[in-house]
């Protein structure tokens, strides 16, 4: 299944936005970031033009094995957490915030559950 991230135009890299998670007068040294995540290029088109960035950003597609790696990046950076299709417009509705941590560690513990090959 792909996933959509946002990505600054014209960048040789892939350059997303990071979402600051807390309250406004939460201190910045405090503060928790996010990288955002979505399960459609409509939903991250969507929260574009809602934060008027048409013109600075796009929608990337992500395959599965570049989600893991990009997640993995993230968290080495420093971010702790994901977002899974953020609401820029909603104030009371509660986002979904996932540790990226948490999920990596699902992923390695669901290995163990494969056959594995029996040696006789």
């Amino acid at each position: 299944m792909p996933y959509f991230v946002i990505s600054q135009k014209n960048s040789e890299e892939l350059a997303t936005p990071i979402m600051s998670l807390g309250e406004e007068d939460t201190p910045e040294e405090e503060m928790a970031e996010a990288v955002l995540l979505f399960t459609s290029s409509e939903q991250a088109q969507k929260y574009i033009n809602e934060q008027g960035w048409k013109d600075s950003d796009e929608v990337a597609e992500l395959s599965g094995l570049s989600t893991f790696d990009y997640l993995i990046k993230a968290y080495q950076q420093g971010t702790a957490f994901l977002t899974i299709n953020p609401d820029s417009e909603s104030t009371d509705k509660p986002q979904v915030i996932i540790a990226i941590e948490e999920q990596l560690n699902k992923c390695a513990e669901s290995l163990a559950e494969l056959p594995s090959a029996s040696t006789s």
